[in-house]
């Protein structure tokens, strides 16, 4: 599009749409000068005096500091805002990781792309990653739309009631990155799309599994062990969490869950299921040893006296900032292993 072009588009959407105007992009641009000239941080004076030359300089270049960068469109806000361009708006959103994280191990996590099935706990695990600049491509999978008792545990709004779980993320993740290039699957994992999910339009570098379904959950994992990608689940419990790891990039004759079910037995499950079968066997996945008394207790109620198994916040952002900070590790090419591991914080205090 040409910069008449894009003019034009910009006034029409204005007059059209009427949208709330945010111009972010004096801000960005004072926070780009400093952090590619740090010794002005402290340095209020001369720091004004650069900035302002920066800000002519760039105007000089551009003939006009509205049409410089870009703008960008949130219809669901109605808002419009005025940004830096896509690498100098990464710049400085990703400016305090360094150096904790170095310009060549940024590149690697943004590049990394990730695959999430189920978006309460996976809501965490996205939220971190595109927060810390990494995978700029995802694949966000639920079939379910936010309800009042989810808001006791995922970042959402009484607003947000009824919206798709996938749409609302998604919309947080643009709002964070604009950039952000997603695939959006507000349905079911089934044995027609497991495939596509991995594949298609593009390879995900990595799993995260955050649903429920048991059946699926075998199925996932036989599917990303045949194409060697690696799949990293987290289970809350009260207020500790579980997290799961399963290397089939490292090597293909890992057992599903590390071997803690029989997949045949899995496979030969019926198609309906009662809530205490699947209890049942979510028990035996996670270890009846790690499961605090009064989720055991409570489990036995649902349906009863309870219209779903409890589940905490604490639990939930801590299992995906640990999921997510695996996958960190994964696409850095650190050492770790298809392993279990337990945070229990009852342990430790």
């Amino acid at each position: 599009m040409s910069r008449t072009e894009h003019v034009a588009l910009l006034e029409k959407l204005k007059k059209e749409e009427n949208p709330h105007i945010v111009d972010a992009y004096q801000s960005l641009l004072e926070e780009l000068c400093v952090i590619q000239h740090p010794e002005l941080k402290e340095q209020k004076f001369k720091r004004e005096g650069e900035v302002q030359a920066y800000f002519k300089k760039r105007k000089e270049k551009s003939g006009d500091l509205t049409q410089d960068g870009v703008w960008v469109y949130y219809p669901w806000k109605n808002t419009l805002v005025h940004s830096l361009s896509e690498e100098e708006y990464f710049t400085v959103r990703t400016a305090r990781n360094r150096n904790l994280v170095t310009r060549e191990e940024q590149e690697k996590l943004r590049s990394f792309k990730i695959g999430i099935v189920g978006l309460s706990v996976g809501q965490a695990s996205a939220l971190t990653l595109v927060t810390s600049g990494m995978c700029d491509q995802m694949k966000l999978m639920d079939p379910d739309v936010i309800e009042a008792s989810n808001l006791n545990r995922i970042h959402a709004s009484l607003d947000s009631v009824g919206f798709y779980k996938a749409t609302y993320v998604a919309q947080k993740i643009y709002e964070l990155n604009p950039f952000a290039k997603l695939e959006l699957y507000p349905v079911p994992l089934t044995e027609e799309n497991l495939e596509a999910f991995f594949l298609r339009p593009y390879n995900v570098d990595a799993v995260i599994d955050a649903f429920d379904d048991i059946k699926m959950k075998i199925k996932l994992r036989v599917k990303a062990r045949e194409f060697g990608i690696p799949v990293v689940m987290a289970t809350d419990l009260g207020d500790g969490a579980i997290i799961d790891i399963e290397r089939y990039d490292v090597n293909k004759a890992t057992k599903i869950f590390n071997g803690r079910v029989d997949e045949k037995e899995i496979e030969n499950l019926p198609p309906k299921m009662k809530y205490e079968d699947i209890a049942q066997i979510a028990m035996k996945m996670i270890g009846p040893e790690n499961v605090p008394q009064r989720m055991v207790e409570s489990l036995k109620l649902v349906g009863k006296e309870l219209a779903g198994h409890p589940q905490l916040a604490l639990a939930s952002f801590l299992g995906g900032a640990i999921m997510a900070y695996t996958i960190k590790r994964i696409a850095l090419g650190k050492e770790l292993s298809s392993e279990r591991l337990y945070i229990q914080f009852e342990k430790l205090l």
